[in-house]
């Protein structure tokens, strides 16, 4: 193997060993046992901050769902909330493999006439249809709660009578709409209740539970909720010696403890170490050890990989308040509280409220018994920041 392509850091790009998710992986697999059984499970909602591998997660889970026969539609929701017409779209497409012309055209039908803000047209030639917005924000929540569960309602016992069942593969779902939301966990809870094979397994930042308990109070029945935490030191230990070892690369256990206390064990840290260190073997000969002074040589190199890349476009594509506030809070011991970064900046809790609801819904500060950023090294980065205040 290239030494270039052993370790792949990138969003939600798949690394040649997926290391620390185990029971993660064992509560999907159950899941789709259960619906190859005929039996519905509980949906998954896998909850983690940027760059825990989320994504990398739900990808691996979607192919091996596919592998096993079950209808996988993939949904990346973007931060305009566009949520239901992605969900129509992967039902006519479902419709398409598994039902008549006359009844894909039914099907639509009963669940188009409270889609009051979509516009749905239907080709029988090509058994195909169109959506589109009109009127975008005028819809009315129940329109969109009620047709979703006439739909699921419709393609559910035709899913059932072919022995065919349905998974949606939901990226960023703290960014769907509340209406589209509230629709959409409706609809998999009636069909939860009627036993149809249609489930959801979905990932977001933490913030996407609170979003879901607001609203549907009966959501801890609906889904399991495993979280994705840091790789712990065994599990870096894998990320790095699993693939290494196709290429002749090992470490020593001070290497390894060494890429662990510089990564936090975070898995996006992980894959650019371990890049950084490939790099720099490329004039080595193989079988190659890496040890804990290798480790340590190539440290700056890390984080200016991280500076120029990682960290500079958290901090870059912010406001200058927001910059201020994240400055603020380098600049206490973290977690630290709302009242100490009001101090700092010379303003009130009130004043600073939207510029932390904000950080809060770009994942890059949580606000969890204090105040704290979501990714490790953070502080580190702002610190050596040229616009870091002088103190």
């Amino acid at each position: 193997m290239n030494l270039k392509y052993i370790y792949t850091p990138g969003a939600g790009k798949m690394p040649k060993y997926l290391a620390g998710r185990n029971k993660q992986i064992e509560i999907a697999l159950s899941a789709f046992e259960a619906l190859n059984e005929g039996e519905v499970p509980t949906c998954i909602a896998y909850s983690g901050y940027r760059g825990v591998g989320k994504t990398v997660l739900l990808n691996r889970l979607q192919e091996t769902a596919e592998s096993q026969g079950i209808s996988s539609y993939h949904i990346e929701i973007r931060e305009d909330g566009c949520l239901i017409p992605r969900l129509l779209e992967h039902c006519r497409d479902f419709l398409n493999d598994h039902s008549g012309i006359e009844k894909l055209k039914n099907v639509f039908q009963k669940a188009s006439g409270a889609l009051k803000s979509l516009e749905l047209s239907f080709s029988p030639e090509n058994r195909e249809f169109s959506i589109s917005k009109k009127n975008s924000g005028s819809y009315v929540a129940m329109y969109f709660s009620q047709s979703l569960e006439n739909l699921f309602e419709a393609i559910g016992p035709i899913a059932k009578a072919k022995g065919q069942s349905l998974c949606f593969f939901i990226d960023e779902f703290q960014y769907a709409s509340p209406d589209e939301m509230d629709a959409f966990l409706g609809a998999l809870h009636r069909t939860s209740q009627l036993s149809y094979p249609i489930i959801a397994i979905i990932a977001g930042t933490p913030e996407m539970i609170k979003k879901m308990y607001d609203k549907k109070t009966y959501i801890e029945r609906l889904f399991v909720f495993p979280d994705l935490m840091l790789l712990s030191l065994t599990d870096v230990g894998e990320a790095l010696s699993v693939p290494g070892k196709k290429a002749g690369l090992s470490y020593d256990k001070a290497a390894v403890k060494a890429v662990y206390k510089a990564t936090g064990g975070y898995p996006y840290f992980v894959q650019v170490y371990g890049q950084i260190l490939c790099a720099s073997l490329k004039d080595k000969d193989m079988p190659f050890k890496i040890t804990e002074s290798f480790v340590d040589d190539q440290h700056d190199n890390y984080l200016k990989q991280l500076d120029d890349n990682f960290y500079k476009i958290r901090y870059n594509n912010r406001s200058k308040s927001e910059q201020n506030f994240l400055f603020a809070m380098a600049s206490l011991t973290l977690p630290c509280n709302t009242n100490d970064v009001a101090r700092y900046l010379g303003k009130t809790n009130k004043q600073i409220a939207p510029t932390l609801a904000k950080l809060k819904s770009k994942g890059i500060v949580a606000n969890d018994n204090g105040l704290y950023f979501t990714v490790p090294g953070f502080t580190e980065y702002l610190k050596r920041h040229p616009d870091y205040p002088k103190q």
